[in-house]
């Protein structure tokens, strides 16, 4: 997403579509809502919304440098009810973790309840999440430091699972306060 008026980045998002997962008019991605898509097979737009335009990105579209430089370096999922993931901070400044979004498919095609998600150790998030997703945009464990990640520093997120977790796709997606950033 872009500015207006200066053409500066103000937001990237992520935006995950197939055939369980369908393009609905009403869908909020990052800060912005859905009201129309021009698509291979058609179009629709929601009654009232302004005609889409096409603008294009300026030149200049490289990410926050802060955000830009963190990289995952290793996801395991060894068929536990756990999986990692290790996230490395390559930037120069510190990076808060402020929402993310997981989205799992595990072997048998069976949903799997998240329980809890821990960083470092520390439990950031307790709830029990059915399907085979989850947006945390509330941290309900911890505090903010606790998802704070210092430039040079590798943190592991433990997602952990009501049962056995034989993960087959695992993606996470990660707001740094700049947006959704895909990382896996």
């Amino acid at each position: 997403f872009y500015d207006d008026a200066t053409g500066g980045l103000l937001q990237t998002a992520e935006y995950h579509t197939s055939c369980s997962q369908p393009i609905q008019l009403g869908d909020v991605i990052g800060n912005a809502t859905l009201v129309g898509y021009e698509g291979q097979d058609g179009s629709a737009s929601m009654p009232g919304a302004p005609t889409p335009v096409d603008v294009d990105p300026p030149a200049d579209t490289d990410p926050p440098a802060d955000t830009a430089d963190v990289v995952t370096s290793n996801l395991i999922a060894d068929g536990s009810k756990k999986v990692y993931v290790d996230l490395t901070n390559n930037g120069a400044g510190a990076v808060t973790i402020e929402s993310l979004l997981a989205e799992w498919l595990d072997d048998g095609g069976d949903d799997k309840k998240l329980k809890k998600i821990k960083i470092n150790g520390v439990e950031v998030f307790k709830q029990d999440i059915d399907g085979t997703s989850a947006l945390i945009t509330n941290f309900n464990k911890g505090d903010e430091s606790d998802r704070a990640i210092a430039a040079g520093q590798t943190v592991t997120i433990e997602f952990e699972f009501e049962r056995s977790a034989d993960i087959i796709d695992f993606d996470l997606s990660i707001d740094f306060g700049d947006g959704l950033i895909d990382l896996i």
